[in-house]
């Protein structure tokens, strides 16, 4: 008997706490999402895949069919932001160019963010696809900064794509948000373009 409750218990528990981050996560229905937020695209092989405009696209860690998928689109350049992982096992297929700009998700530097931002501002690269291992955070990051910097969003708009787009946004990263709230955007800019 004690064996059996105890199952029941953990099931509920289980089933508790899925629906408690069923309830919290940020899910935008098709109709419900903004229409200049990235579209999604599904892709075999390209998880998280999204197209940012028609020179930027962004995803997680693309397999190598993935890579295929991506280089079908006319993507030109595949910019990683991944600190221990390569894409050239996964892209050895394809005509992409592959550019790594190595960024760690818990410290926000700098000099990576505007090397980064210039890979995604060369039209010779361009149409360019951002990833890191989700998607999310470091590519989040990148992409808001992109949409602030060159597209003229506010950062509040950026900071709600960031967290509430799908892409998955790991909100122990506070520091994220925090950086783009109070980066000086005119001479992070100034700093890109030179």
């Amino acid at each position: 008997m004690h064996e059996e409750n105890c199952g029941a218990t953990t099931r509920l528990f289980c089933n508790v706490a899925v629906a408690t981050l069923l309830l919290l996560s940020p899910v935008l229905s098709a109709s419900e999402r903004p229409e200049r937020w990235a579209v999604p695209i599904l892709a075999d092989g390209a998880p998280n895949l999204h197209k940012v405009s028609d020179v930027l696209y962004r995803s997680a860690q693309p397999s190598a069919e993935g890579m295929k998928t991506i280089d079908a689109l006319g993507v030109k350049s595949v910019l990683s932001l991944r600190s221990f992982h390569s894409d050239r096992r996964e892209a050895r297929s394809t005509k992409l160019g592959l550019v790594r700009v190595r960024f760690d998700t818990w410290d926000v530097d700098e000099d990576e963010l505007i090397e980064a931002l210039r890979i995604l501002r060369d039209p010779a690269r361009q149409p360019v696809l951002v990833h890191c291992k989700h998607g999310a955070d470091r590519t989040g990051l990148i992409i808001a900064l992109h949409r602030i910097l060159f597209e003229g969003w506010t950062k509040a708009d950026a900071i709600d794509e960031m967290k509430n787009g799908g892409f998955g946004w790991h909100s122990v990263w506070t520091h994220i948000p925090r950086y783009i709230e109070t980066v000086d955007v005119g001479a992070l800019r100034k700093r890109v373009e030179n």
